[in-house]
């Protein structure tokens, strides 16, 4: 005996192929949704942290009327460290290049304070949406391997700056 359509056990056929039962479609629309929530949670709190680390070390860098203690720690380690890792590394790309050397001596409170600057209006930048939000965590992602490449020259640990790497470039993948 033939089926008749709209029987509980006929396939419907599109134009493509088979479709999916309603249940198995609203499984999928509900799945697409708590998808969707879960990686908007993630992009807003990793932007917030961003946004709130940034902000803070950048500010830290530029003046010591929040955290005087930050901007000693920063002054100092500019000062002793950061300065001459940066300019031995162009020094040697210069002269691997020319032949001659880097004409030109890193000053230790230009350099932290154009950090500072870019952090801080980077995580400022955070806040706004779209290519915004992409573009600065971008920007911010290229100053975390800067300070990555100081802390190897170094010698220490780059987890940290590592971290925040890796939380810019997911925050401007998800923009």
């Amino acid at each position: 005996m033939p089926k008749t359509p709209g029987s509980g056990s006929e396939r419907r056929l599109s134009g493509v192929g088979i479709s999916p039962s309603p249940k198995r479609v609203q499984s999928a629309k509900k799945k697409e949704v708590v998808s969707s929530l879960l990686v908007g949670f993630l992009q807003y709190f990793g932007t917030l942290l961003l946004f709130i680390v940034f902000f803070l070390c950048g500010f830290s860098k530029l003046t010591d009327s929040v955290i005087p203690g930050l901007h000693i720690y920063w002054r100092s380690l500019f000062d002793e460290h950061v300065v001459n890792v940066w300019q031995k590394l162009i020094n040697d790309t210069y002269e691997n290049f020319t032949s001659k050397q880097f004409p030109i001596v890193l000053n230790s409170d230009f350099f932290r304070k154009s950090i500072g600057s870019i952090e801080l209006i980077g995580s400022i930048l955070l806040i706004f949406g779209g290519k915004i939000r992409r573009d600065s965590s971008i920007m911010l992602f290229l100053i975390m391997l800067g300070a990555m490449c100081t802390h190897v020259c170094m010698d220490e640990s780059v987890l940290f700056p590592g971290i925040l790497a890796m939380m810019c470039s997911l925050v401007a993948a998800t923009c």
